[in-house]
């Protein structure tokens, strides 16, 4: 189950980081879109490993929502969402 969780997030981390980089200069409705699809899957994983008993799998699953979420935000390299509000350094504002 480790394994799993661990190629899970590793495998995700490193296609969000990926696609997270493409972002850049894509339109900022691409990154959230990205978002919703590593969660969806994630979640789709997860469902099917509960209904089937696959524990190995919804752990994997889990394991894919972060890593997707985690590679995205370091791929984009900027503070989005509310923690553009925290940072305020990517808008030129102060905290």
């Amino acid at each position: 189950m480790i394994i799993g969780a661990v190629a899970g997030f590793g495998l995700s981390f490193w296609l969000g980081y990926r696609y997270g980089e493409k972002c850049r200069k894509l339109p900022e409705w691409r990154y959230w879109m990205a978002n919703a699809v590593g969660m969806l899957v994630g979640l789709g994983l997860a469902v099917l490993g509960s209904r089937y008993g696959l524990s190995w799998l919804w752990i994997a699953a889990l394991g894919i929502m972060t890593g997707s979420l985690s590679g995205l935000k370091y791929g984009l390299g900027k503070s989005v969402g509310i923690w553009r509000l925290m940072d305020g350094a990517n808008d030129g504002r102060k905290r």
